[in-house]
């Protein structure tokens, strides 16, 4: 079989060898290019048809150890049946055969490491393998006897012979030359060295085009991106974990909302935050406040163009992005807007696994007149929401905001919701909240359920103030030690503590550190050290 990726997007293909040369098409993306000649990991051999197929580079696959085959008839290996009630030390392939993994016996051969070949049984199951079976010794017509002076006696002796029911006895026998047992890896290569009676594969005419399936997400890019490496994201108690099962920390940036840092949402600088701040997540911040005339409740088609903006690329570069309904106060009257709002962003974004919901920004209350609202006021709010983006995505995560500016995840235990892969969020700026806190989260997190900051600030909860290094490095092994995700606030130059870039930075990116805040460059080298660490 010819092994090898898409030069486009990367979607892993495994072929028949016969089909080495052929013109063929990628299922994902359409690109046209002509099957390598020999398997290849990388899929550097793949030829692209056409000049605008984009670039694509695979990482590096796990060497392939290279089993040593006989070099003679007399060097292959002796086949056998499988045992029945094999021990504890072996283990039954899928094919109902067993692999071995204990220390080699005289019987077999190995090819390095103590692991044996897979052995096939005698006789005509070996034969429906593709193995040569046992062949009895043929039976040879008896030798024709001369006449003599004493072929009476033999006469009578042969009469006697068979009487007895020996009619199968011969004076002579010849036995022809047993035919050796071949190992079914050699008999393959031997079989297809001869023109086979059936082909095993669909052999095109020459000159034609074929439409290969991908073994793939149609949804993946590049292995080398996050969603590449991570895909669906889910979680298992209080932690995120990828398609493989094991835990994912998600780290990035969240936008400025999008009235004030509408300048930000293009695809430039999401290109620019994957592959120079080693962002894995984007958190697209829309600002939805009843009384704003710009906002989502006043010009839904002028967010929403910003909001497709910065998912589409995204999706395009292989970045998560968040979807944040940025409101805050009582959630209570956004509740039908909301339900609108999700319900337009899970029909065009719910089948890929780049999207999170952030289904309310900051509940609080009202502040001037020191009211707070309660968690069950919002989780009623969240379960009507959760309950239209379920009925059109029922798989990607939704984060879910709590009580009292999200200083209190903890709240949340009383009574939690019944959706599955639910995160519940937090907000912390690292000079005003500090170790009180980090109690709630690891209380939330002990009793099984994750938790996630949507907004982490290196300055106080105003947003301005003072700049504390300190607190930061804190947070961060925190953060770090419970695989709890976070975005900072905010990639903006308007003049605050927390924007991560100073006045009149670039829009599209491409950013030299001296346009950097001393907050986005704290945050942008941590962003890249747990990128080296991850191996991205």
């Amino acid at each position: 079989m010819i092994s090898f990726n898409c030069p486009s997007c990367g979607a892993n293909y495994e072929v028949d060898d016969d089909l080495a040369g052929h013109k063929a098409s990628c299922d994902n993306c359409g690109v046209k290019f002509i099957v390598p000649s020999a398997p290849t990991p990388d899929g550097a051999s793949i030829v692209a048809a056409y000049a605008d197929a984009a670039p694509y580079t695979s990482p590096s696959l796990p060497a392939v150890q290279e089993v040593e085959e006989p070099e003679s008839a007399n060097d292959y290996i002796p086949i056998r049946a499988p045992k029945k009630n094999a021990p504890p030390s072996r283990r039954t392939g899928d094919d109902g055969y067993d692999d071995y993994y204990d220390e080699p016996a005289p019987h077999s051969r190995t090819s390095g490491g103590g692991r044996k070949l897979k052995t096939r049984p005698r006789g005509k199951t070996a034969s429906k393998l593709g193995a040569p079976a046992r062949r009895s010794p043929r039976r040879q017509a008896p030798v024709p006897v001369k006449k003599s002076s004493g072929g009476g006696f033999l006469i009578v002796l042969l009469v006697l012979v068979l009487a007895l029911g020996g009619g199968g006895f011969v004076f002579y026998k010849k036995y022809e030359k047993k035919k050796p047992l071949v190992h079914p890896l050699a008999a393959t290569v031997e079989a297809t060295s001869s023109a086979p009676s059936k082909p095993s594969v669909y052999r095109p005419p020459a000159n034609s085009t074929l439409k290969l399936p991908s073994l793939g997400s149609s949804k993946r890019v590049g292995a080398d991106t996050p969603v590449g490496r991570y895909g669906t994201l889910r979680v298992k108690g209080s932690v995120i974990v990828g398609e493989d099962g094991r835990p994912v920390t998600l780290r990035g940036m969240s936008l400025f909302h999008c009235m004030d840092g509408k300048k930000f949402y293009n695809e430039k600088c999401v290109k620019w935050l994957r592959d120079d701040w080693k962002c894995d997540v984007v958190r697209i911040a829309i600002m939805t406040d009843l009384s704003w005339p710009n906002s989502w409740a006043n010009e839904p088609e002028a967010v929403w163009k910003r909001v497709e903006t910065v998912a589409d690329a995204c999706i395009k570069y292989g970045l998560y992005f968040i979807v944040d309904y940025h409101g805050g106060g009582d959630p209570r009257p956004h509740t039908q807007l909301a339900k609108k709002f999700f319900k337009r962003v899970a029909v065009k974004y719910g089948d890929t696994p780049n999207l999170i919901y952030e289904t309310f920004n900051e509940p609080y209350g009202n502040a001037k007149k020191k009211t707070k609202i309660p968690w069950s006021v919002i989780k009623a709010y969240q379960e009507s929401v959760i309950g239209v983006i379920r009925s059109l995505d029922s798989d990607n995560i939704i984060m879910v905001g709590t009580p009292v500016f999200c200083l209190f995840p903890s709240r949340v235990l009383e009574s939690p919701l019944r959706f599955k892969n639910i995160i519940y969020v937090a907000h912390c700026y690292a000079a005003t909240h500090k170790q009180g806190l980090r109690n709630e989260i690891k209380k939330t997190l002990d009793a099984g359920y994750p938790v996630f900051l949507t907004e982490f600030g290196s300055c106080e909860c105003s947003g301005d103030g003072k700049f504390d290094v300190a607190s930061v490095r804190e947070w961060m092994a925190f953060m770090d030690k419970n695989h709890t995700g976070w975005c900072n606030w905010s990639l903006h130059d308007k003049v605050e503590t927390a924007s991560a870039l100073l006045p009149r930075a670039d829009a599209e990116g491409g950013w030299p550190m001296s346009q950097l805040s001393p907050s986005g460059k704290l945050i942008r080298s941590y962003l890249r050290k747990a990128a080296m660490k991850s191996g991205r």
